[in-house]
């Protein structure tokens, strides 16, 4: 039986008709849109055929469910492709340790190990009673033993201290 315009019963079946169109999620245009999303809202509406793309997109991209169902698929998708730190590690280590890999390979496998675990890092150490500034360089092997001049653990002079010439004051000594 048709309802007329006005009438309070048009009303209710009205409102229980747009909830329960609004309890099937996704429908097909959202599924579309969810199945083709990668990143541009308004191509893959576009593709899900709504009539105004870019208003379908801003609204879909605010709906929490479409949001959702956008990150599951993701995670469906990409979930174990991406190795993380943990994995990463066991498989340099694994490759270092591969007698059969070429020592390139093993070299390059250690190198990133050893930089993931930050092996390498520059180390400072401020003395702040005496005013020194030391840098350790952990990276490079120490340099070869000349008795009073290393560079592992030497303080860094202040450029304002060196003479014109770079050198220390104390070895930049005039006549004058």
């Amino acid at each position: 039986m048709p309802y007329k315009k006005g009438d309070p019963a048009a009303r209710v079946a009205q409102r229980k008709a747009v909830k329960s169109r609004a309890d099937k999620f996704p429908t097909i245009k959202q599924a579309r849109f969810i199945e083709v999303f990668d990143g541009n809202g308004t191509d893959a509406a576009r593709t899900a055929e709504y009539s105004h793309p870019r208003q379908a997109a801003a609204r879909l991209m605010k709906n929490p469910k479409v949001i959702a169902a956008i990150r599951g698929r993701e995670k469906k998708r990409f979930g174990r492709r991406i190795a993380d730190r943990k994995e990463r590690q066991t498989f340099w280590t694994k490759v270092m340790h591969n007698p059969k890999e070429t020592m390139k390979n093993r070299l390059k496998a250690a190198e990133l190990l050893g930089k993931s675990q930050a092996d390498f890092a520059e180390r400072h150490i401020l003395d702040a009673e005496r005013g020194v500034h030391f840098k350790i360089d952990l990276s490079a092997p120490p340099p070869p033993s000349d008795i009073g001049n290393t560079s592992v653990g030497a303080p860094v002079g202040d450029p304002e201290d060196s003479g014109r010439d770079g050198s220390s004051p104390s070895t930049n000594v005039s006549d004058e």
